[in-house]
This record gives C-alpha cells, structure tokens and sequence, in this order.
C-alpha cells in the first residue's frame, strides 16, 4: 500500500462513497501523499548520514575529525568505522591499561597484553611493555600504533612496544653423535 493510499484508506467511509475517480479527496489524499513521501524518504536519508554504521563513506573524515581520529594509511572503510565507534571507549579509559588494550584492539590487533616491568625489576615501576601477537597486521605501521599507545597511556608511564610474529612451519631439532675411528692400513713386506 502506497503512502497516497494509506492516506485515503484513514479517511472516513463517507468522503469515500463516490470512489476515488469522482472525488476530489482522492486527489487530496495523492497530492499529500507524494509530498509526504518524499518528506518521509528525505528524514530517513538523513538519519541514516547521521549514524557512523550507514553514512556514505565521503562523510567518514567528517566523523573523523570530529573525534580527533584521522583515518590512517592503509585502513579500510569498514575497519575506519568500527574504529569511529570505539572512540567514546577509549576516551573513557584513557590512561588506564585497558584504556591503552582498547586503543591497540581498535586497530585491529587482537592478541594485545601489558606486562609491567616491575615485576622483574623494582626500580621500573612506571615502565611496561606491550606485546602484540599472533594477528594479521591491520595497521603494521609501528610508529601509528606507539602514537596510539601513546596518547592513551598514564603521562607518567613509559611503554616499549614489542611485535612478535608467529611463524608455521616444521622446525626439525635434534642432535647427532657419531665416534668414530681413523684405521690405517699398510701393507707389512
């Protein structure tokens, strides 16, 4: 049912007994309902712009800079997004270690942990490293990903950033031992 036919159905029965040919509520009711329509269709078109999820991609750097987040090289449209919409996590947990989790997983790292430095030594108490491991490198850009560290992390830490990449494959290891014994022969005349 079409919104001109939507409208006509809501009126009541008794504009509606010469039918629609011979009234002029049907023409009313078309007239509106085109002009309602496209009003409809305009504020639907503009809700959908309006969310970071359904806007056109052009609009992506308007949300970007926005939230202080400019899209980085090498980063996809969808990946851009989802990055977009954890900004107000992040924010919240800045300075925090999983304000710091949050930030690095945003770009695309799953296997992100924080080991303090203290543990191992007392006297680096504000200093931790963080250990990125086992994903497919979305943004392998290392100074992209410190600058990230960077802006999340407490001002009075100091983090390293470590990368290891995992590598499959057959690795033989193994030891071989042989002794053996020099035997000269001659021949006794």
């Amino acid at each position: 049912m079409t919104f001109p036919e939507y409208l006509y159905f809501l009126l009541p029965s008794a504009l509606k007994k010469n039918g629609k040919k011979a009234s002029g509520w049907w023409m009313l009711s078309a007239v509106l309902g085109r002009r309602a329509q496209r009003l409809k269709d305009t504020i639907l078109s503009v809700r959908e712009q309006t969310m970071i999820l359904t806007c056109a991609e052009a609009l992506l750097p308007v949300f970007g800079q926005e939230r202080d987040m400019p899209r980085l090289k090498g980063e996809t449209a969808r990946q851009y997004r989802l990055r977009l919409l954890q900004k107000y996590k992040i924010a919240e947990m800045a300075g925090t270690n999983e304000g710091i989790l949050t930030a690095v997983k945003a770009l695309g790292h799953d296997n992100v942990t924080i080991e303090p430095m203290h543990q191992t030594d007392p006297d680096r108490w504000a200093e931790a490293t963080v250990w990125i491991s086992g994903t497919k490198a979305v943004i392998p850009n290392r100074e992209i990903i410190q600058q990230e560290i960077n802006n999340q992390k407490p001002a009075s830490a100091k983090l390293e950033l470590a990368i290891m990449q995992e590598m499959q494959g057959t690795i033989y290891v193994g030891a071989f031992r042989q002794t053996t014994k020099i035997i000269e022969i001659r021949q006794v005349d």
